[in-house]
């Protein structure tokens, strides 16, 4: 079991697990190390964070610490690990997201941004997986009623995020009071669906 220590303090945790290729199971644990010449800093949310990624395995039933540690932004959102491709995906407010392929145990950086039209997390309204897809909604900074809907293709990690749709929901905005945005999903491989929330409550 993890637990926090005189080394650091647990960040996250996720759960990486396949059903349709094993019944076993993997947590990956995210804690961060104390830095004790940074920590005590005044402006030591600016400097880069350690961080040391732990395995539990379903499987051999044990646990114990995967790679060195690693350097990584304190925006980095590991809270909100998305397991994807034999691999956790973590966003970055202020550089590429990171992941880790969790058969190799490797820590890896993903080429370029999520986008450059928000320096803000909180207008990504959406992270996560869909029908094998990875899939990320950002509102547009200067329409809230304007999403943009970005992928990034299984094994095509180079290229990195790609917009697939640009939706402007101005008209059911007006009706709905524009509090509309919940969660994205996709029935089929080239189809999307969102839910939205309005004050009427969810639709389709």
């Amino acid at each position: 079991m993890v637990s926090a220590s005189s080394e650091g303090w647990i960040v996250a945790v996720s759960l990486a697990f396949d059903p349709s290729k094993s019944f076993h199971f993997k947590v990956i644990c995210v804690w961060r190390l104390v830095d004790n010449e940074n920590d005590h800093q005044d402006l030591a949310f600016l400097v880069p964070q350690t961080y040391q990624i732990g395995i539990y395995s379903s499987e051999t039933a044990s646990w114990g610490p995967s790679g060195d540690p690693f350097s990584a932004s304190i925006t980095t959102d590991f809270d909100n690990g998305v397991f994807w491709n034999v691999a956790i995906h973590w966003l970055c407010q202020e550089r590429s997201c990171l992941y880790f392929d969790v058969d190799k145990e490797c820590l890896r950086t993903m080429c370029g941004r999520p986008c450059l039209r928000s320096e803000s997390m909180d207008r990504f309204r959406y992270f996560g997986e869909c029908c094998g897809r990875l899939l990320l909604v950002e509102v547009d900074m200067l329409n809230d009623s304007v999403f943009h809907v970005l992928e990034v293709e299984r094994d095509q990690y180079s290229r990195g995020w790609v917009t697939k749709y640009c939706i402007s929901l101005d008209r059911i905005g007006v009706a709905f009071g524009r509090s509309i945005f919940s969660v994205v999903g996709a029935d089929q491989e080239d189809g999307l669906a969102l839910v939205i929330w309005g004050q009427q409550g969810p639709f389709l």
